[in-house]
């Protein structure tokens, strides 16, 4: 079966980013420090309904400033929120790959994520509407998340291909491996070189 789309995560792949930059300068208006702030936040999974639209950008400020005891406004806070990714060397060589495979191979290009609305928002604002891609799948907008069988089934119908005509790419190994759980061609994404190895191995390039 040959392959006729590439389907990529955005964080650690088409941009970086660092939670703890939102947490040591949310630590600036909480009662806590930055490392109760994370375990809060982060590790305990405060932000998860929001990635799955559960809840809106509103209500999970409320939440937030709650939760950590912080004094800050909404619009400081999504601020905040915002600004964690950046541009590597990798996710710059990787977008111009898609966009030469898209060309040269007609491959079809999917970008499915775990995020939330504001950081989608940041995301667009970095690295533009992402027009290179033939279909977007967004966890807050589908309200599903990985490693559920339901945001993969989105991208694939989407993109109007089978599971086997794909290769989806997560830098989180688990999150590969669901792919691969319902046949796509799930890649563990540890840098642009090894990803480049791994298609010339699946005769993609």
């Amino acid at each position: 079966m040959s392959i006729k789309a590439i389907i990529s995560d955005i964080g650690n792949v088409l941009l970086n980013f660092d939670h703890h930059t939102i947490t040591k300068r949310l630590a600036n208006y909480s009662l806590y420090p930055e490392d109760r702030i994370y375990n809060i936040i982060i590790e305990k999974g405060t932000h998860n309904d929001y990635d799955k639209g559960l809840i809106s950008s509103n209500e999970f400020y409320q939440r937030v400033k709650d939760r950590i005891k912080a004094n800050i406004d909404f619009e400081d806070f999504a601020n905040i929120w915002k600004h964690m990714f950046y541009k590597t060397e990798d996710s710059k060589k990787l977008k111009n790959l898609l966009i030469k495979l898209k060309k040269s191979k007609n491959l079809k290009i999917g970008v499915l994520s775990n995020i939330n609305e504001l950081h989608y928002q940041e995301v667009t604002r970095i690295i533009g509407k992402m027009a290179f891609a033939d279909f977007i799948t967004l966890s807050y907008e589908i309200h599903s998340v990985k490693p559920e069988k339901g945001i993969y089934q989105n991208a694939l119908t989407g993109l109007k291909i089978r599971a086997e005509e794909c290769i989806y790419m997560d830098d989180i190994k688990e999150y590969a491996e669901a792919a691969s759980r319902i046949g796509i061609i799930g890649i563990h994404y540890t840098g642009y070189d090894n990803f480049v190895k791994e298609l010339k191995e699946l005769k993609v390039l």
